[in-house]
C-alpha cells in the first residue's frame, strides 16, 4: 500500500508509470505490505481464475518467493522496472517484501522504479519477462 502521494502518466517505451507527486526524502518508507488493502493470490486460486484474469494478475502484479502472486490494490501496481532503482526493499523472515523505503531523495514529477530481478520471483527466475527486461 503506498504511503506517499502519486499519481501514474504514461511514459513512451513503457507504457503507465507511477511518479512521485510532492518530494520524497531518503529514507522515507513509502509502500507497506498490507495484505487488508492489496490481494494476494496463490498459485491454486490462480488456476480457478480465467485466463484473461491471470493474465492481468502477472501483468500487474509480482510473484513472491512462496509461489504466491500479490497485485497491489493501488497505483503501486504501475511501479516499472529498471537497473537503477530509487528505492530498497525490506523482507521478513519468510523472504516476503514487507516494505520499501527510498534511497535516495525523489523529486516530485520523478517515476519511481524498481529492479524487478530483486522484487519478483518469476523475473528473477527469467519467466515469463526476460526479453522485456533485457
Amino acid at each position: 500500500m503506498l504511503l506517499v502521494e502519486t499519481y501514474i502518466a504514461p511514459v513512451e517505451g513503457k507504457g503507465m508509470a507511477l511518479f512521485a507527486k510532492v518530494p520524497i526524502s531518503k529514507g522515507t518508507v513509502y509502500w507497506r505490505r498490507d495484505e487488508s488493502f492489496d490481494r494476494l493470490f496463490t498459485p491454486e486460486t490462480l488456476g480457478r481464475l480465467p485466463l484473461n484474469v491471470i493474465s492481468y494478475i502477472q501483468i500487474h502484479g509480482f510473484q513472491e518467493v512462496t509461489g504466491n502472486w500479490y497485485l497491489c490494490g493501488d497505483n503501486a501496481r504501475f511501479t516499472n522496472h529498471s537497473l537503477d532503482p530509487n528505492f530498497i526493499n525490506h523482507y521478513d523472515e519468510a523472504g516476503l517484501v514487507d516494505y520499501c523505503f527510498t534511497d535516495r531523495d525523489i523529486a516530485a514529477g520523478e517515476e519511481i522504479v524498481c529492479d524487478y530481478y530483486d522484487t519478483c520471483q518469476s523475473c528473477a527466475s527469467g519467466l515469463p519477462f526476460e526479453e522485456v527486461l533485457n
